[in-house]
């Protein structure tokens, strides 16, 4: 039963969204882009920033690609 209860926690916690920022070299953007819109929900409002499930924050880090978190509600 434990772990039934511990796997529903980790799903809850991969449906958070975060707004993120592709960083530096063209070829980093490409390959992050490729690698948000390849793996599930990812929604872009702007050039290089993506609303993402924070999940993917994982598969960025591991294909080291660099990326900053951002407030998910920017007022500009």
């Amino acid at each position: 039963m434990p772990d039934e209860i511990c796997s529903c926690v980790n799903n809850e916690n991969e449906h958070i969204y975060v707004r993120i920022k592709i960083n530096h070299s063209r070829e980093n953007k490409i390959k992050g882009f490729y690698l948000l819109m390849t793996n599930g929900n990812t929604y872009s409002d702007k050039q290089d920033e993506f609303i993402v499930e924070k999940r993917f924050l994982r598969i960025l880090s591991d294909n080291n690609i660099s990326f900053t978190e951002l407030p998910i509600n920017q007022e500009e």
